[in-house]
């Protein structure tokens, strides 16, 4: 439990594993949070929590991350978006990754992710693209509804099965890309 955290970078990568929540709530860190190659596991709820967090660099999700529960970025400020591409969020049919009402700084990166369950960028703000290039989304719901992407929705080559769709009702970005 670091919540209210205040510093200027956290890596916590290769090798970290953590078994229960990690929480974050609130934390104030200058640079970057770096999470590559790292696991979480809370199947039954929140396995990484950065609610009202403000990262003033890049939260770096990727390279073999693996969370078994949901990511949640409800309501924080992430300076220079997020790199989640690679990484595997399994929220076991329910909420994988939550960040409503969160603002990215600048590009929201999910190439060659897998999520199992809904990933959630409802009311949000993207500084510039979000990137869906190769992800399999077969298995999760998509929700970008309200959401203000200031550069282009990428969805090439993309994978959304029968139990899985995009939203975008009411969301706006400069250009699909699919």
């Amino acid at each position: 439990n670091a919540d209210s955290l205040r510093a200027r970078s956290v890596h916590l990568r290769h090798g970290f594993h953590a078994i229960g929540a990690v929480n974050l709530r609130g934390a104030e860190i200058a640079n970057n949070l770096e999470l590559d190659g790292g696991r979480v596991a809370n199947p039954a709820g929140v396995a990484l929590s950065l609610n009202a967090a403000r990262i003033g660099g890049v939260v770096f999700l990727r390279n073999g991350f693996t969370a078994q529960g949901e990511i949640n970025f409800t309501g924080a400020y992430i300076g220079l978006g997020v790199d989640c591409s690679g990484a595997r969020f399994d929220g076991d049919g329910t909420s994988a990754f939550t960040a409503n009402g969160a603002k990215f700084g600048r590009k929201v990166d999910f190439s060659g992710a897998t999520a199992l369950g809904q990933v959630s960028l409802v009311a949000s703000e993207i500084g510039s693209d979000l990137s869906l290039d190769r992800a399999d989304f077969s298995s999760a719901t998509l929700r970008i509804e309200r959401a203000r992407i200031r550069g282009g929705i990428f969805a090439r080559n993309t994978q959304f099965g029968s139990e899985g769709f995009m939203d975008l009702s009411g969301a706006s970005a400069d250009s699909l890309d699919d």
